[in-house]
């Protein structure tokens, strides 16, 4: 801020008209556009961030993981679930474990299941492993509503966990 008072805030000399001259004028914007190009440059050297992307949304991947150290949490967490327990810790991308029409399928069969229920606040929730629905304020099971029977065929279970599996094996690799 006192390179600025310095720069424009300064008594300019003024000609014998009492007018600024246009080398002074010049001189002015000259340090404003300085000060400016200073600023823009710092501000994007400082303030970038360092971050390297994992995957973009444009890139259809085979694989790709990166191995990273568990937190101290979740190994606290783990320590109560013997024999369920991951060999490390990571990220994984693919497109390549679940196929278009699966999810076509799953997508259908999220939305029918979603037209029992709907909570009264907040997200909605439909687990088709254990048959949780969220309706309102309370939870239902969906395979016991009649009409639901009809929508969840056992191909299209069949289906879900068939693609459950494939994650499985695909993260446990």
């Amino acid at each position: 801020f006192s390179w600025v008072c310095f720069l424009f805030c300064r008594k300019v000399p003024q000609s014998n008209s009492g007018q600024v001259s246009q080398a002074q004028h010049h001189r002015m914007w000259a340090r404003l556009v300085l000060i400016v190009g200073i600023c823009v440059v710092v501000y994007f050297t400082t303030f970038r961030t360092r971050e390297k992307k994992f995957a973009t949304q444009r890139e259809t991947l085979e694989l790709r993981s990166q191995k990273l150290d568990c937190s101290k949490p979740f190994f606290e967490e783990i320590a109560k679930y013997s024999g369920c327990i991951p060999a490390h810790c990571g990220r994984f991308v693919s497109d390549k474990i679940v196929g278009g029409a699966e999810v076509d399928i799953l997508l259908n069969l999220a939305k029918q299941g979603f037209r029992f229920g709907g909570s009264s606040g907040g997200a909605s929730i439909l687990d088709l492993h254990s048959g949780a629905l969220s309706k309102e304020s309370q939870f239902v099971n969906i395979y016991k509503i009649p009409e639901a029977k009809q929508i969840f065929t056992a191909e299209l279970i069949n289906t879900y966990k068939h693609v459950k599996e494939k994650v499985r094996e695909a993260v446990s690799e």
